[in-house]
């Protein structure tokens, strides 16, 4: 597989839970799109909290989606914490810290940045460790993220 397409998006919020809204968000926009998507949580408790607000956001849209397993072929959204994943994707969302060893079997890295300075932090290591092994990344401004596509299909 070629390198992924590495995408960084920056929200105006400082909120972690406006994070894992934005993220679903992206979710459910790479769903409607008939994309498969894997995210990559921290821990389990994050995992359970993203695994949750998808239950109901965004409003009015279900989202199907499945804790990863060897049982996900049939399901196009798949959630887990552990940074292994069998077999090759089309989109990572990564929600760690860390960029994690499976990117190379994904087309698109998405990358979220919150206005913490904290985060901002990490987010230009990550930023830089993609720049020197995949190419540049792409950088989006996502300022009205809540009220308009966050994807440019």
């Amino acid at each position: 597989m070629s390198n992924p397409q590495v995408v960084f998006y920056e929200i105006p919020d400082k909120d972690p839970t406006m994070l894992v809204r934005a993220i679903c968000k992206l979710i459910c926009e790479y769903y409607r799109a008939n994309t498969n998507v894997h995210v990559l949580t921290a821990n389990e408790s994050e995992l359970t909290f993203l695994d949750e607000t998808l239950w109901s956001y965004p409003r009015n849209s279900f989202i199907p989606h499945l804790r990863a397993s060897a049982t996900q072929e049939k399901c196009r959204v798949t959630l887990d914490c552990t940074p292994t994943f069998e077999g090759s994707g089309s989109v990572l969302i990564n929600h760690t810290n860390d960029i994690p060893s499976c990117v190379e079997q994904f087309d698109i890295v998405c990358e979220f940045v919150l206005q913490q300075q904290e985060m901002k932090q990490q987010a230009r290591s990550k930023f830089a460790s993609y720049r020197k092994k995949y190419g540049n990344p792409s950088f989006v401004n996502i300022s009205d993220w809540e009220n308009r596509p966050i994807l440019d299909l």
